[in-house]
């Protein structure tokens, strides 16, 4: 299976996970919550995530994990199983403080998608400007360029999540920020609901969790805070507005079509 398939439709990207790595690895948790270090049908990993089996969003979120590293499947049609594999076991399971081999394994991770492979290969000390970055994606790999801000913004995001910086990156922490906001205001721009807000791996820690939601235009309509127990509990309570999230969402055609490509 070529998880990296490009297609030669001048309306259509690349294909590049459509979440964050630390999105993939909470669904990960939950996946290992149910199944350990077994396998599971697709309906069963649909089940796991709260989708439906025919939902288009079950079919994006398992392509990712498989293009981050952290899921494979084997057989086909009503056969076909998933598992996680041992690069998920070894970020999700180690749970030494400040472990060295975990960290590791998390930017292994955030460069399997062959786009960010080649994007780190070709910036060795880290990432250059948003500019730079889409200027390439759209040129140089071909997205669309509303594919092209998706991608950048993701880059960024496992760009700080897996501490690239903290070793002398060339992109500091205020000119990511600055990035981040200009990548935003892209999106709302261009009459698109921006992702929901991700927590960061501080954040995750926090007492208190925070999401807004967008109409188009840019305006927030609907703010979720959540406070309770600290780590991974947190997404879960704000998974339940997911239903409302996706009535305001729209889903971009082609990342679903890659999607569908990748998993048929």
């Amino acid at each position: 299976m070529n998880e990296e398939a490009y297609t030669k439709s001048k309306d259509r990207s690349p294909n590049f996970p459509f979440i964050n790595l630390e999105t993939a690895l909470h669904r990960a948790q939950q996946f290992y919550k149910e199944e350990k270090r077994g396998s599971a049908p697709f309906a069963g990993i649909a089940h796991h995530w709260g989708y439906s089996v025919s939902s288009s969003g079950c079919k994006q979120t398992a392509a990712a994990l498989m293009s981050y590293g952290l899921m494979d499947d084997e057989g086909s049609g009503p056969q076909r199983t998933f598992r996680l594999t041992e690069l998920a076991f070894r970020i999700l399971l180690d749970q030494r403080p400040d472990s060295q081999e975990r960290a590791d394994y998390l930017r292994e991770a955030a460069v399997k998608p062959s786009v960010a492979a080649d994007v780190y290969a070709k910036w060795h000390d880290g990432l250059p400007s948003s500019a730079t970055l889409h200027h390439y994606l759209v040129f140089d790999r071909s997205f669309n360029d509303t594919s092209a801000v998706k991608v950048a913004k993701i880059l960024i995001e496992n760009h700080q999540f897996v501490g690239f910086g903290e070793s002398g990156s060339s992109l500091h922490d205020t000119e990511q920020s600055e990035d981040m906001q200009s990548l935003s205001r892209h999106q709302v721009q261009a009459n698109q609901v921006p992702s929901p807000m991700i927590p960061s791996a501080a954040a995750a820690d926090a007492d208190a969790l925070t999401e807004r939601i967008y109409l188009l235009g840019g305006e927030v309509v609907l703010t979720i805070q959540y406070s309770g127990k600290k780590g991974f509990q947190a997404f879960d309570q704000i998974e339940k507005y997911g239903k409302l999230r996706k009535a305001l969402e729209p889903t971009p055609v082609s990342q679903e079509d890659e999607s569908k490509k990748i998993l048929d």
